[in-house]
């Protein structure tokens, strides 16, 4: 099944609808498509989803995402996905987002047979998806300097040296930093040859 809505810049209806089925936090769908909040929410309650409050994006530290190495890995892979398809989207951002994320939950979390996209558990936690969208939000714009952080990024994608896993690692980052968490402590990764 395809749940990606048909790209039409002049309606982000279906999008916000997509991104309430991921959990989105309101106010960031709202933020995201410039579409007002009283909208989004009518959005949210015609999809039988709560909408989530939440802090404001930005809040997230970028040491959070290089903090462990799960986190590491698994926002490489959604900044590899934003990466895949931020070109189909020409000045709709939230829908490019919209598509790495439903990318990296079904990755992480699989796919329900509804039209929903699995990422929350039983309890509306985020305990399924080891990088919630309101901190995918924060990482695509620590990488790619998008939305309405406009610093120098903070972030940037690296490529392990004796790996090759790709991960996330501060902006400035030397040569001799560019082996993975996992490389730096010693575990023993082989790549499978082909």
């Amino acid at each position: 099944m395809n749940d990606i809505p048909n790209f039409d810049p002049h309606n982000m209806l279906p999008w916000i609808a997509m991104m309430a089925r991921m959990h989105a936090p309101a106010h960031i769908a709202a933020a995201l498509t410039g579409t007002p909040l009283d909208l989004v929410l009518e959005i949210y309650e015609s999809v039988d989803i709560s909408p989530r409050i939440q802090l404001q994006q930005g809040n997230t530290n970028p040491d959070w995402f290089i903090g462990n190495a799960t986190r590491s890995y698994h926002g490489a892979g959604i900044a590899s996905f934003f990466s895949q398809v931020k070109d189909k989207y020409p000045g709709a951002v939230a829908c490019a987002i919209a598509h790495a994320y439903n990318y990296y939950s079904r990755l992480v979390c699989g796919s329900r047979d509804d039209d929903g996209i699995n990422v929350l558990d039983d309890d509306g936690n985020d305990a399924n998806s080891v990088i919630p969208f309101s901190k995918a939000v924060d990482l695509l714009e620590y990488i790619f300097d998008i939305g309405q952080n406009p610093d120098t990024p903070a972030l940037s994608v690296s490529k392990c040296s004796t790996c090759g896993a790709l991960f996330i690692s501060n902006y400035v980052t030397t040569n001799a930093d560019k082996s993975c968490r996992l490389c730096r402590q010693g575990v023993s990764v082989q790549r499978v040859k082909e």
